[in-house]
């Protein structure tokens, strides 16, 4: 059967009612109602390796003492040149007392966090405020006693540089600077660590 004229008009109106634009309800007309996903764990922070510490020995300053600590060492005796001859002492050798120094500084550092923030933030601050501090506290010990140990002058850095500051990207590590510490190592002589052996 065919379609009459009228049904063929109002087929058309229909098609072309379906595809207008219209009034259109876009996603930009309800941004007040989005809800913004947040991830309920916090990620973690990358660890450093903390290496400074283990080399040291920590030390106790007396309270009403200042806070300069000194140490004292008697370094070792020149070793003898010559045997001993019958009836004839030795020369003998003169003792060196070697002392260093230190101060004591005081670090530290807080985070305050408001009641409202710790009320309001999704995640809960005064833990995550623990969390960084307990991190802060031995980072800043690590950087402290490297910082003492490089500005010694037994440090030595590539191309002669002076100090860490002054090095480039060009200066790079070479056999001649590993010979220079292995050549000052036996001329040195200091004492053996590890492997069982006494320091």
């Amino acid at each position: 059967m065919k379609p009459t004229k009228s049904q063929f008009f109002l087929a058309s109106a229909l098609l072309a009612g379906f595809f207008s634009l219209g009034v259109t309800n876009s996603s930009g007309s309800f941004t007040s109602d989005v809800e913004n996903y947040i991830q309920d764990e916090v990620e973690p922070l990358a660890r450093r390796q903390l290496v400074a510490y283990q080399f040291g020995r920590p030390l106790k300053l007396d309270t009403n003492r200042g806070t300069t600590y000194t140490a004292s060492r008697y370094e070792r005796l020149p070793l003898p040149f010559a045997q001993l001859q019958e009836g004839v002492a030795p020369a003998g050798a003169a003792m060196t007392l070697a002392q260093v120094t230190a101060t004591a500084q005081q670090w530290g550092d807080r985070v305050v966090i408001t009641d409202v923030a710790n009320l309001t933030i999704k995640h809960p601050l005064f833990q995550q405020a623990i969390q960084l501090v307990s991190l802060q506290l031995p980072e800043t010990l690590e950087r402290n006693t490297m910082t003492t140990l490089v500005s010694a002058t037994q440090v030595n850095y590539a191309n002669g540089r002076a100090s860490r500051a002054a090095l480039v990207a060009t200066d790079v590590m070479t056999p001649h600077e590993g010979n220079r510490i292995v050549g000052s190592m036996l001329v040195c002589s200091p004492p053996e660590a590890g492997f069982g052996r006494d320091t």
